[in-house]
């Protein structure tokens, strides 16, 4: 039998860390060696409406050469977020270090979903973006939209402003 310890975990993480476990364990509860590892299950991004895979690299790159201002929008948060992975920022945070206030972005977001259904084809807008979305409590008001990206996501990110 494997000996267990307590280890904190934040709620949010509980199953993610639950899955890396699995696929670090064989079905008898053993380790399974490192070269018979397969850790290639895409990340996923939770929002209200469930869990989706993380996006791929070239459809981040469509944000980010798009002209839109809905994908300009997002790309403009993705570049704060992409350093502080995980990391729940308020609406009004972000609106300020985009020189924009909170009503405009969410105009731009809509402009966001629209964007994804026409150009994309994705019928699963909005519920599949490349950001994590909730309302929480927030400084100002009673509850406030935040928004943040996996490690993946931040990744992917760094390495497309990398080759630009």
């Amino acid at each position: 039998m494997t000996d267990f310890i307590s280890v904190p975990v934040p709620a949010h993480l509980v199953t993610e860390v639950m899955a890396y476990i699995a696929r670090r364990t064989s079905a008898d509860g053993q380790a399974v060696p490192e070269a018979d590892r397969h850790d290639e299950e895409p990340a996923m991004v939770s929002n209200r409406y469930g869990r989706f895979p993380d996006w791929p690299i070239d459809r981040l790159r469509q944000v980010r050469i798009s002209a839109e201002p809905g994908p300009h929008m997002v790309a403009d948060m993705l570049d704060i977020l992409e350093g502080r992975p995980g990391e729940r920022v308020p609406l009004s945070e972000l609106a300020a270090a985009t020189g924009r206030g909170p009503d405009s972005v969410k105009s731009s977001l809509a402009a966001f979903t629209k964007w994804v259904k026409k150009e994309l084809d994705d019928p699963t807008e909005p519920r599949n973006w490349p950001l994590n979305y909730q309302a929480r409590p927030g400084q100002q008001v009673a509850r406030e939209t935040h928004y943040w990206i996996t490690a993946v996501t931040a990744e992917r990110w760094r390495q497309l402003r990398r080759d630009a």
